[in-house]
């Protein structure tokens, strides 16, 4: 069985997020000081000197999927015989301790059953519950295809290969998560997720502004939260951010049902999920056209999809070698 050094903890970021590092990096040492593996910071050109951990360098700033994918590239030239990679973002602020063994043994389940992706993380906006728990490993679920957010960005163990082909070119973070929940559907890996966080910690950073209970973790922590180099939301801005992002989630949530729905040709549920969203927010052409799909049935539901990703991946790639 491989060991901790084949499984390096990747943290993505760049170099206009360095003024978060020693803050990402400090509460690291102090909630996980016995973590086993190796720790990469992937950058663009900067290189700070941060005691264990190791810089991988992509060069200039692109889309946010290119530089994940170059980084992935330098992972597995310093570990030839890295499969697993622990995928971190730098403004994930760890509020607990860590429990080695705890990951350690998820690192083995997702080894040992070939998992395309365990998420570590649970009970976060787009951490959603798994849609069934298993018996073999209690406190373990499946994510299904057709549940949104099958691909997100929050802490998780991904196979290196399966992670690389969803990072199709021009892709921001955010539509990495929503192209790749769907991209998700066409692989035969496995997604699965904990049922109650592996490890527990706040995304500090939202629209490139400190939220304001960040600052909370890191002043308990004994860091500087005084001399921060980006702004700091207020709480009224906060709060209309947080309604905003309800809003746009709970109609995610609305087709991501229809689809799965459809998917497996539950035709009058799909269409009564599309109605129930059209009538909580404004009908979208993307509503409309998802129920004249899920009309003409499952067939014609999964070649619609199929279509949809290639031709949205096709407008990323292009838009990125235009700049």
């Amino acid at each position: 069985m491989k060991g901790p050094s084949s499984f390096p903890l990747l943290v993505v970021s760049c170099d206009k997020y360095a003024d978060v590092w020693p803050y990402f990096f400090g509460l690291l040492r102090l909630r996980w000081p016995d973590c086993p593996f190796p720790i990469l910071l992937g950058s663009n050109q900067l290189s700070p000197e941060l005691p264990g951990v190791t810089s991988v360098l992509v060069g200039p700033d692109s889309s946010w999927s290119t530089g994940a994918r170059k980084m992935l590239d330098r992972v597995t030239e310093l570990y030839p015989d890295a499969d697993y990679v622990l995928l971190f973002l730098e403004d994930f602020l760890l509020t607990a301790p860590v429990d080695t063994r705890r990951i350690v043994e998820l690192v083995q389940i997702a080894r040992q059953k070939q998992i395309g992706c365990l998420r570590l993380a649970a009970g976060l906006p787009l951490a959603l519950p798994p849609t069934y728990e298993l018996s073999e490993f209690p406190g373990v679920g499946v994510v299904a295809p057709g549940e949104p957010y099958r691909v997100t960005l929050q802490a998780a163990v991904w196979r290196i290969e399966t992670l690389r082909r969803l990072l199709a070119p021009g892709l921001s973070a955010w539509e990495f998560e929503q192209i790749g929940t769907h991209m998700s559907e066409g692989l035969d890996d496995i997604f699965w997720a904990v049922m109650r966080p592996a490890i527990e910690y706040d995304q500090a950073i939202e629209k490139g502004k400190w939220k304001p209970e960040s600052l909370a973790i890191l002043r308990n922590a004994g860091l500087d939260a005084d001399t921060l180099a980006r702004d700091v939301f207020s709480e009224a801005e906060l709060v209309s951010h947080y309604n905003r992002s309800r809003e746009w989630s709970a109609i995610s949530e609305y087709r991501g049902a229809a689809l799965r729905s459809l998917l497996v040709g539950r035709r009058t549920e799909g269409l009564r999920h599309i109605w129930r969203g059209i009538r909580y927010g404004n009908p979208t052409l993307a509503d409309l056209t998802l129920a004249l799909v899920g009309l003409l049935g499952r067939v014609a539901t999964r070649k619609a999809l199929s279509g949809y990703v290639r031709l949205r991946l096709r407008s990323y790639s292009r838009h990125e070698g235009d700049q």
